[in-house]
């Protein structure tokens, strides 16, 4: 009866194993579409192109992609680059997004001069687009078309920076309420700490980062200080020794104002456990 178990156990094991769906997800990353769609996923006249044989002159190159590429639609431009950073890369501007859509689906992993060829759409829009689209339409003249792309890449930048700028407000607001929690608490509501905070920093000291006032005047005073981490944007400083007897001198002294720092008097308290 063991026997039989264990001869079930066997023949069941291989149905349960998903080797066929790990298989194909392994596949799929190396040609580079996994990582691509999360980047590419918007739709543009220009194409990236990438892989190319490097050993290939770029005017034999850029000659042999616009007949290539041109089998999928009229191409306007292709840019090419003989320097170290864009080497066996390239873009390929078309006169509309579909035909830039079925050369990308017709020519991705094609083999040209030995080479499988990845292609993506590119970021951006070229200039040669914009100044096919101005002649096209004729609304715009080259370089007001020209002038709008700047305008529009200066304002992606500026989104950008305020995005930055949110995260930054979102750990400020962290750093905010961790003082405020400290400032707010007793001098002996914590137990003494290898390491003190100092609150009510001058401006002096914060608006330059200038914590190495900070590390000259505890240097001097104390043998086992250890190091300052200045949050200059809340006007505290994080103050670390090695022995307990200094810290607890050092905020004794800070807080009866016998220390000062740069005339000023600061606020101390120990960091929490």
């Amino acid at each position: 009866m063991a026997t039989t178990k264990n001869n079930t156990k066997k023949t069941e094991k291989p149905k349960a194993a998903p080797k066929v769906n790990t298989e194909k997800a392994k596949v799929a990353k190396p040609k580079g579409k996994g990582k691509s769609k999360t980047k590419t996923d918007v739709t543009n006249d220009t194409l990236y192109v990438r892989n190319l044989n490097e050993r290939i002159s770029i005017n034999k190159l850029k000659t042999t992609l616009t007949e290539k590429f041109g089998e999928y639609g009229a191409v306007i431009q292709v840019e090419a680059y003989n320097n170290l950073k864009m080497k066996g890369q390239a873009f390929v501007t078309f006169s509309s997004v579909e035909a830039a859509t079925k050369a990308k689906a017709a020519l991705n992993d094609f083999e040209l001069f030995e080479k499988k060829m990845e292609i993506q759409f590119a970021r951006s829009k070229s200039d040669a687009w914009y100044k096919h689209k101005a002649e096209e339409t004729g609304d715009l003249t080259h370089e007001e078309m020209v002038e709008k792309r700047k305008r529009e890449k200066k304002e992606k930048k500026q989104r950008e920076k305020e995005l930055e700028a949110k995260k930054q407000l979102g750990q400020i607001s962290s750093i905010e309420s961790f003082s405020k929690k400290q400032a707010t608490e007793d001098s002996d509501a914590n137990p003494p700490h290898t390491t003190i905070i100092i609150h009510d920093l001058p401006a002096s000291v914060t608006n330059a980062n200038k914590d190495k006032k900070l590390v000259a005047l505890f240097e001097k005073a104390f043998s086992s200080f250890v190091e300052v981490r200045l949050v200059a944007i809340k006007k505290l400083a994080f103050v670390v020794f090695e022995d307990l007897e200094d810290s607890i001198k050092a905020k004794k002294d800070l807080n009866a104002g016998s220390t000062k720092i740069d005339g000023g008097k600061v606020k101390a308290t120990f960091a929490k456990k």
